[in-house]
């Protein structure tokens, strides 16, 4: 859904609202639990100290920071809404294509099996 496109039937401040209920359900706390997850699962069998993998620490620090301001402003345009959505849509893609294929490579099928598991269980939890 994007604000102020045909594909969006909400204003900005529903989608404010909706932004909401998504961080404070569990959206916030699903980026720290999967940090901890995937990163500390990664450290045992390679070195963390990758650009891929600081990069990942680093965009999300910046969407958590991006997401309290746009919940913590009172008037917010529709460019800084796309603009924010831009953002999560490109982290996510890159974690599709660069960052999960490096974790593949580096950990062994059980540990990647155990942490299908636990990302299972953390997701039906919210």
């Amino acid at each position: 859904m994007k604000a102020g496109t045909e594909a969006s039937s909400c204003s900005n401040d529903e989608l404010v609202e909706q932004l909401q209920m998504l961080w404070d359900s569990g959206g916030k706390d699903l980026f720290r639990e999967g940090e901890a997850l995937l990163f500390s699962a990664y450290a045992k069998y390679a070195s963390p100290d990758q650009p891929e993998i600081v990069e990942n620490l680093l965009e999300h620090a910046l969407i958590r920071s991006k997401v309290q301001q746009l919940l913590t402003q009172l008037s917010i345009s529709e460019a800084l809404m796309h603009e924010r959505g831009s953002l999560l849509e490109g982290r996510i893609q890159k974690e599709e294509r660069v960052l999960f294929p490096v974790f593949k490579r580096a950990l062994p099928e059980e540990e990647l099996e155990k942490l299908s598991l636990a990302f299972t269980e953390m997701t039906q939890h919210r």
